[in-house]
């Protein structure tokens, strides 16, 4: 019997880099029996996850149409990896395990998670490369589809309770990772050596942008919004082009210390239940907060009016 593997993210946990190193080694980790989805990352939060949010999994049974075919050749382990699995719903992950093939024999979860604070602050940057123009580093109000990505000892009281706590592995990807843990290398030797044997110069990464380009290019949003009529395309893209003669010093933009720390006690319940379910997490978030400054950035200070003129006529979106 074959195992799966449903690496369920969370977000702003190496998963991108994860990801892009399964997909860009689809063909040689098949030649060692494991597979990936040549969809794998955002495709199959769309084709996955967000088809069972819909209450339409149809798109999903391709994804398991594939594994099967490739089990029936004499693979020994499938690789589902879409970070907006840790949104599901109870009801959702239900219908996900009702779907799943019965030629897996083992079902393993794979979720990483990172204190609240410091997700929330790493995600900012994802969604105003996205278009977002919100000005709160953090917020509350991100409706329960959004707080949930974050609930971690739901997710696995969730997770746990579908697939029996024991198929849940939970693991602490915490700032003090960053620099020397690898994402590749430990989900390889959790699950199987060869991931990580797998040509390393192939995968993708997030692009960062830093805090005065993401100044400009929230301010670029606002603009795109104010002006419909502008046909978006790759406009964001040359817009960050034109601004990397724009100085960025060593700017931290980040909420302030007393913000992130009300932020992270606001999951208490959450991670008092994670603590609960998983032995060793009380341990896993420190109680640092020295990293935030005592007063938050205006981030529209970041922004220089000329210079945000200059780009946008430079792109003819506005008059010389």
């Amino acid at each position: 019997m074959a195992r799966l593997i449903i690496h369920i993210g969370t977000k702003k946990t190496g998963t991108t880099t994860l990801q892009g190193h399964l997909k860009a080694n689809h063909a040689w980790l098949a030649d060692r029996g494991i597979f990936v989805s040549l969809a794998s990352g955002s495709e199959e939060d769309k084709r996955v996850s967000r088809a069972y949010m819909a209450g339409n999994p149809a798109d999903a049974a391709t994804w398991f149409s594939e594994a099967r075919r490739f089990v029936a050749t004499g693979g020994h382990t499938a690789i589902l990896t879409a970070e907006s699995l840790a949104d599901l719903l109870p009801d959702e992950i239900a219908a996900i395990k009702r779907d799943i093939p019965a030629i897996f024999g083992e079902v393993r979860i794979v979720l990483y998670v990172r204190r609240q604070d410091m997700a929330s602050v790493s995600h900012y940057s994802t969604s105003i490369k996205g278009g977002g123009v919100s000005k709160s580093l953090m917020s509350n109000g991100m409706g329960d589809r959004g707080r949930r990505a974050i609930n971690y000892g739901s997710i696995v009281r969730d997770w746990g309770r579908c697939f029996g706590r024991d198929a849940v592995a939970v693991y602490n990807y915490g700032e003090r990772h960053l620099g020397s843990w690898d994402i590749i290398d430990h989900f390889s030797s959790t699950f199987d050596a060869a991931i990580s044997e797998a040509p390393r110069n192939a995968g993708i990464r997030n692009i960062s942008l830093s805090p005065v380009h993401l100044a400009y290019l929230r301010r670029f949003n606002l603009h795109l919004n104010q002006n419909p009529s502008i046909k978006k395309g790759d406009i964001r893209a040359r817009f960050l082009q034109l601004l990397q003669g724009v100085g960025t010093g060593r700017i931290s933009l980040r909420p302030s210390r007393s913000a992130a720390e009300a932020f992270y006690a606001s999951f208490a319940q959450e991670n008092a239940l994670l603590a609960e379910l998983v032995p060793g997490a009380a341990d896993f978030f420190s109680d640092d907060f020295s990293m935030y400054p005592e007063e938050a950035i205006e981030i529209d200070s970041l922004v220089e009016d000329s210079e945000f003129l200059r780009v946008l006529q430079a792109l003819g979106l506005a008059r010389s």
